[in-house]
């Protein structure tokens, strides 16, 4: 089945740029960057799925398009995805 941090490693490799993930501070929950950390705008993304689906390519070739546009604006823009934990495997989210 995988995982959105797995597809995020995925799509990061096939665009040939730097996976950054980071552990959320005070959380078990990874957090993967699209865009700089260091962004003057940064977005807290959250996927969807209803804790069903996993965030997918599409997902994050449609941040880096966003991410990628704003740089003309003369501002950059980052967007942190989380990772969380997905039904059924889960009974209690605890991400």
């Amino acid at each position: 089945m995988g995982s959105t941090a797995s597809n995020y490693s995925t799509y990061m490799d096939a665009k040939g740029a730097k996976a950054k993930k980071i552990i959320v501070p005070g959380t078990n929950t990874t957090g993967m960057w699209i865009g700089s950390p260091n962004a003057d705008i940064v977005g807290l993304y959250f996927h969807g799925g209803g804790f069903a689906l996993l965030g997918g390519n599409d997902m994050f070739k449609f941040l880096s398009v966003i991410t990628e546009a704003a740089s003309t604006s003369g501002k950059s823009l980052a967007f942190l995805v989380l990772q969380y934990d997905l039904a059924p495997g889960r009974s209690y989210l605890a991400s």
